[in-house]
């Protein structure tokens, strides 16, 4: 089971919008183990413009409500490597009051141990965490929804994508 309580010995290595996101790097996980300089950059623009982007998915939430969908916003990220920008957006999403429901978090089997390590140190910012592997599933609950009463419950899965295997037919 991954750590789940929040360890005041953790370093904050960044906060968007006051919500503290806890990361390590890890390269001797491999090449997911680090944070690449566009995902640094990615992330310094949630947090030094959050609003900005909060309100731009305010926005798509509204519109995919006008037209009957009433299930909130999805995201998926491919090759996520060590899971550390779907914290970020699920941060966002946490202090913006939006309902981010369905994140799935996706890489090469190698990487899952490292996702679930990154989102799993960071309870706060969702509700329920389903790591898929091998078949078989594990779920987690944190605390997000605990904090925010009006926010829809958010959920995230990690699961391994095998490229080229799990590619569409084309016959």
């Amino acid at each position: 089971m991954p750590e789940m309580e929040e360890d005041s010995s953790r370093e904050i290595f960044l906060s968007i919008d006051d919500t503290p996101i806890y990361f390590r790097e890890d390269w001797n996980t491999g090449i997911g183990g680090g944070l690449w300089s566009t995902g640094l950059a990615i992330a310094r623009y949630f947090e030094h413009h959050h609003s900005h982007v909060s309100t731009n998915l305010n926005r798509l939430d509204e519109m995919k409500r006008k037209r009957g969908d009433i299930d909130g916003i999805s995201a998926i990220e491919l090759g996520s490597g060590n899971g550390f920008l779907s914290v970020c957006l699920l941060a966002l999403a946490h202090t913006a009051s939006l309902s981010l429901k369905n994140v799935v978090v996706t890489d090469i089997g190698d990487h899952l141990s490292l996702m679930e390590k990154t989102i799993s140190t960071n309870p706060h910012v969702w509700d329920e965490l389903i790591v898929t592997r091998g078949g078989s599933s594990s779920t987690y609950h944190g605390s997000a929804s605990n904090k925010k009463k009006e926010q829809q419950m958010s959920s995230v899965t990690v699961a391994e994508y095998r490229w080229g295997v799990d590619d569409f037919d084309q016959t």
